[in-house]
């Protein structure tokens, strides 16, 4: 049996441009039988849904709630549901696995970290890092930025993206011997093409994930439905 998680998903409670709550997400992709989502909403320096405010913890709590709503919808109809998040320098997008809320709480200076340094103390941290999208081209992306030497992985296949996108970022992946790394990028629950990682084992918590990731147990896909 192999098992199907959708990595790249982003709910209406902490990204401004989704139009699904956590839930909405956790229902749809138990009706495609998929085992497992990771919610990686924009993160305050991307396109967050949440208000500036000066209480750290408070903002914190706030941007975790579409995480929090798929959980609880995803213990209900038997999915598995797993927190990460998308941080953003002008237009150049990080997925971060395996850090929680509490750590982001720990750690307000995140914000005011250069990329490099951002990237650096995540992986000391236990954090997993993929450059998402790396070749895509957008009103909202001003120029595009690479991090060869500071990423765990590179997103190549985007189901959101164009295929000369896709094939562009595989071809320097490959360039740096990069693993790879698929998802949807999802926002809606109207979306056709949907991507994410296979395993043959059921993941049970972020660090599995890493850990499942770093062997290389996984398998790629993009599915249309």
């Amino acid at each position: 049996m192999n098992y199907k998680y959708e990595t790249h998903l982003h709910t209406a409670q902490g990204s401004a441009c989704s139009c699904m709550t956590g839930a909405e997400a956790a229902e749809f992709f138990k009706s495609l039988g998929y085992t497992g989502i990771f919610i990686t909403d924009h993160f305050f320096n991307g396109n967050t849904a949440v208000p500036k405010m000066e209480n750290w913890e408070k903002r914190v709590s706030l941007f975790c709630e579409g995480y929090k709503d798929a959980y609880k919808k995803g213990w209900e109809i038997g999915l598995d549901v797993f927190f990460a998040f998308e941080f953003q320098y002008s237009g150049t997008h990080f997925l971060v696995y395996n850090l929680d809320e509490d750590w982001i709480k720990s750690h307000p200076e995140i914000m005011d970290l250069r990329p490099v340094d951002f990237l650096n103390f995540v992986k000391s941290e236990g954090g997993l890092v993929i450059q998402a999208h790396p070749f895509r081209e957008a009103v909202y992306i001003e120029f595009m930025r690479l991090f060869p030497r500071h990423v765990d992985a590179v997103e190549y296949m985007n189901s959101s993206d164009t295929e000369d996108f896709r094939k562009m970022a595989k071809m320097y992946a490959d360039h740096y011997r990069l693993p790879g790394f698929a998802g949807s990028d999802i926002h809606s629950t109207a979306r056709k093409s949907l991507g994410g990682l296979e395993f043959e084992t059921r993941i049970t918590d972020s660090a599995h994930f890493v850990e499942l990731f770093k062997k290389g147990d996984y398998k790629l896909f993009i599915d249309e439905y």
